[in-house]
C-alpha cells in the first residue's frame, strides 16, 4: 500500500508476534464528506479492518447510517452492523466508522490480547 499512497503516514508493525501496520490517507473524501483520513490495518501484512473518520460532525455519522442503514446491535462498545463477512462499527464518542474482516478481527484481538499481556499497551495510534 505504501508505494500506491507514497504520502500516506504509517506506525509500524508491533513486531514479534504482533504483526500489525497502519497506513492513513489523509484529506480523502468519502459519501460526499470531506476531509476524512482513511486508515487501512494490515495484520501479517493481509488487510483485517478499513477505518473512516470524517469529523466529529453529527452529519458524518447521518451520512454513514444513512448508507448502512439500521444497526444489527447498539451496546455501551458502540453501535454494529452485523454482514456474512464483515462487521462494521460506529465508536460514537470518536464518531469514527471501522469495516473489519469478520474472519480475521478475532486473530488480531488474540494478537494484541498477548502483545499487552506481555508488553505492555501498544503505542499511541492503535
Amino acid at each position: 500500500m505504501q508505494c500506491l499512497f507514497p504520502d500516506a503516514s504509517t506506525v509500524p508493525g508491533l513486531g514479534g508476534d504482533t504483526p500489525v501496520t497502519l497506513l492513513t490517507l489523509r484529506e480523502q473524501t468519502v459519501i460526499g464528506l470531506s476531509p476524512c483520513a482513511v486508515g487501512f490495518r494490515f495484520f501479517a501484512d493481509a488487510l483485517y479492518e478499513v477505518t473512516f473518520d470524517c469529523g466529529r460532525d453529527v452529519a458524518a455519522l447521518a451520512a454513514f447510517r444513512e448508507r448502512l442503514g439500521p444497526p444489527s446491535e447498539r451496546s455501551e462498545a458502540g453501535v454494529f452492523w452485523h454482514g456474512e463477512r464483515t462487521i462494521v462499527s460506529l465508536n460514537p464518542t470518536a464518531r469514527s466508522f471501522g469495516f473489519a474482516s469478520r474472519a480475521r478481527l478475532p486473530q488480531v484481538h488474540a494478537a494484541l490480547l498477548r502483545a499487552v499481556a506481555t508488553r505492555g499497551a501498544p503505542s499511541k495510534g492503535w
